[in-house]
């Protein structure tokens, strides 16, 4: 995030021949001027939808491989976990670092998370349960859409919070985002996600489900 913009117009004032652009760009945009409701809640829309279609890269990564070997259980459990939620929030991420005047509220933000965990697990089970499972049993079928949507709604909500957070404190100083306010909140929701897919693993492990 560029720190510059605080002092871009100062900067531009250094200039003869553009201060008067100077003036017209402090006076009209500081970064957190609300732009019009239908601008705010299209931006929602379509943050929260985003994640989505990313859900089906995720599985095609993180199910294409059947042995149980460090590797898999480190990108199970560890590194898969961490990119998803990464992915999942990446468009409320880059609203709060890059546009949050479309940013009608902080509570928004945690709703654009919900919903992007709940359609990033509709699309991933149905990939995990039509296109890489044949025949799957009744037990599997509802585990999925019953852990799915808990555990990458429950991550997401994580990030969104912390988004939220991070906005709520920017706005409250006229400043820019920090994304180090969120970090903790993606982990938070990595660890949350890795272990809910190591009890998954060692269910599976179990015959539990199948």
């Amino acid at each position: 995030m560029g720190r510059d913009r605080d002092h871009f117009p100062d900067q531009l004032a250094d200039e003869p021949a553009l201060a008067w652009l100077s003036g017209t760009l402090a006076a009209r945009d500081d970064g957190w001027t609300p732009a019009a409701p239908w601008r705010q809640a299209a931006a929602a829309v379509a943050a929260a939808l985003a994640a989505g279609p990313f859900a089906v890269v995720s599985a095609l990564v993180l199910n294409s491989t059947t042995a149980l070997g460090f590797g898999t259980l480190l990108l199970v459990i560890v590194v898969g976990p961490l990119i998803e939620e990464l992915v999942k929030g990446a468009a409320a991420i880059h609203l709060v670092e890059r546009r949050p005047h479309l940013v009608a509220s902080g509570w928004v933000l945690v709703v654009i998370g919900l919903v992007s965990g709940l359609v990033f697990a509709a699309l991933e089970n149905v990939w995990y349960l039509v296109v890489l499972v044949d025949e799957p049993s009744r037990e599997l079928v509802r585990w999925r859409w019953l852990f799915g949507p808990l555990v990458h709604g429950t991550g997401s909500v994580l990030v969104g919070i912390g988004a939220a957070r991070a906005w709520r404190a920017a706005k409250a100083e006229r400043a820019w985002p920090k994304f180090a306010t969120i970090q903790p909140w993606i982990v938070a929701a990595a660890v949350v996600h890795g272990t809910a897919n190591a009890a998954s693993l060692a269910l599976s492990a179990l015959h539990v489900i199948e």
